[in-house]
C-alpha cells in the first residue's frame, strides 16, 4: 500500500477536481473549481453529512428558505453543499437507502439558485455567478464528485478484501476509474450473465 502525504489538502483536492472535470468535459470557472476543492477539503474525515440524513432534504431546504435573513444565505449554501456531497460523494449511500439522487439534486439546485437570487439583490455579481453556476451545473458537478470518490476508493488497498470491495462498487457504478484500478491489479472486470447465482 502506498501512502501519499501532503501538507496541502486543498491543493490535493483542487488537482482531483480539475482532473474529474476534465475527464467529464465539464466547463467550470476557476471560482467553481476552487469552491469544490475547498468544500472537499472541509469535509475531510466527516463522512456522510448527518443532518442531510436525519431530516428530509426538502425540509432542510424549506427551513433554509424561511430562516431569518441574517442566516438564510449560509443555510441555503449548506443545503446546496450537503446535497452536492450526497449526490456526488455518497451516491451509493443514497441508492442503498432508496433515495433518488435526481430528487436530492433538484433540492440542491434550488438551494444554490435561491442563494444566487439573494446575492443578486446587492452583494455583488461574483458570488451570484458562483452560486448560479453551481445551480446550473449541479448534475455534472455531482458526476465529477462521483469520479473523485471512485478514484479515492480505487486507491491501492491491501489484500483480496480490498479488491473485492472495488469490484463490488464497480458492479454498482460501472465507473471507468474502478475498472482501470481492477485491470491494473491484473483482473478483467466482467458483469455476471443472468444475475448472481
Amino acid at each position: 500500500m502506498t501512502i501519499v502525504t501532503s501538507g496541502d489538502v486543498t491543493g490535493f483536492f483542487r488537482e482531483a477536481v480539475d482532473d474529474a472535470l476534465r475527464e467529464g468535459r465539464v466547463d467550470a470557472t476557476d471560482g467553481a473549481r476552487q469552491y469544490l476543492a475547498d468544500m472537499l477539503a472541509g469535509r475531510c474525515g466527516q463522512g456522510v453529512p448527518r443532518d442531510a440524513l436525519d431530516k428530509p432534504v426538502t425540509l432542510l431546504l424549506d427551513e433554509a428558505l424561511h430562516a431569518p435573513a441574517t442566516e438564510r444565505l449560509e443555510r441555503l449554501r449548506d443545503v446546496g453543499d450537503g446535497t452536492l456531497a450526497l449526490s456526488g460523494l455518497y451516491h451509493d449511500h443514497l441508492e442503498r437507502r432508496g433515495v433518488d439522487s435526481r430528487y436530492v439534486g433538484t433540492v440542491g439546485k434550488t438551494a444554490y439558485g435561491a442563494a444566487a437570487g439573494l446575492l443578486s439583490r446587492g452583494d455583488g455579481p461574483g458570488a451570484l455567478d458562483l452560486f448560479g453556476e453551481l445551480a446550473e451545473k449541479f448534475d455534472r458537478l455531482a458526476e465529477a464528485l462521483r469520479r473523485i470518490a471512485d478514484g479515492i476508493f480505487a486507491a491501492p488497498g491491501t489484500g483480496p478484501d480490498a479488491l473485492l470491495r472495488v469490484y463490488e462498487r464497480w458492479l454498482r457504478t460501472g465507473s471507468s476509474r474502478l475498472e482501470r484500478a481492477l485491470i491494473s491489479e491484473g483482473l478483467l472486470p466482467m458483469r455476471p450473465q443472468g444475475g448472481l447465482q
